[in-house]
């Protein structure tokens, strides 16, 4: 799906206090209150949803620490920080995955309910 006036698009930047970027987070999607992907982050990922007023909400994992974030409609990016000594782990290839199980490294479209979701990790 390429970027449009009418898409949203999100950039999500995971990284350690120090600014480093943390391979291998996982940031679960969610449109409307339905998941709709899963990224595997390579330290900055993006989210793009072919309806700019659904209502998109994540969960982001790394090590032992889950956040939830509600974006805002005019969030186009996110910035979040995780403590350093969490992130040292085995990071698997980043890309995506669609809860049909279709995959893609590093992207993925999926359909969610009519909602075009392109993730890339």
């Amino acid at each position: 799906m390429a970027a449009t006036a009418v898409s949203r698009q999100v950039v999500i930047g995971v990284h350690t206090e120090d600014g480093e970027p943390i391979a291998g987070a996982l940031i679960d999607v969610y449109l409307n209150g339905r998941q709709a992907a899963s990224i595997v982050s390579s330290g900055v990922s993006s989210v793009e949803v072919s309806d700019p007023r659904a209502a998109l909400s994540l969960k982001v994992s790394v090590g032992g620490e889950t956040r939830r974030i509600d974006v805002a409609l005019d969030q186009t990016n996110l910035d979040l920080v995780f403590r350093a000594r969490l992130y040292f782990q085995i990071a698997p290839t980043p890309g995506g995955r669609c809860p049909d199980g279709t995959t893609g490294q590093p992207c993925v479209t999926c359909l969610i309910d009519g909602n075009e979701v392109r993730v890339c990790g």
